[in-house]
């Protein structure tokens, strides 16, 4: 998948939908093959994907461009995470970068959103102890908060 067709599927599928800010988590390597039956909020990944540089980088461009879109006076910032091979590797982009906005405090955020939640919610776990919220994840954010 390319910009072009994210976009594309947005407009078709979700009119209603606008975002500022589009991270193209498909440039985030897949770590994900022994938790694929878990969600993009799984422990385990968040931590595999923390350590990559390309997160960093996706990180970085991120704030860079949410802080732009503040300093025009906007109120909010819609940030869309996208990925072309399902729901892990994008679902874990937004969740550590809300967590990771959580822990700064700069920033409040609402999300993660998964747009097709009622596609994979019946088939995708998300109540297992590495997906649920944890203390664990919580020290996961807070020291990534220098990439932020």
């Amino acid at each position: 998948m390319d910009e072009r067709t994210f976009k594309k599927y947005v407009r078709d599928k979700l009119p209603d939908l606008h975002f500022d800010v589009l991270l193209r988590c498909w440039d985030v390597p897949v770590v994900n093959e022994h938790i694929a039956d878990c969600c993009g909020s799984h422990y385990e990944l968040l931590r595999l994907l923390s350590i990559k540089d390309t997160v960093h980088s996706l990180i970085r461009k991120c704030q860079t461009k949410v802080d732009a879109l503040f300093s025009q006076q906007k109120d909010v910032v819609r940030v869309a995470c996208c990925d072309s091979h399902g729901i892990h590797r994008s679902y874990a982009m937004a969740t550590l970068l809300q967590g990771i906005c959580e822990a700064t405090r700069k920033y409040n955020s609402q999300g993660p959103h998964h747009l097709d939640a009622e596609q994979w919610a019946a088939t995708v776990c998300t109540r297992c102890n590495g997906c649920l919220p944890s203390d664990e994840k919580d020290l996961l954010y807070a020291r990534k908060v220098v990439y932020w």
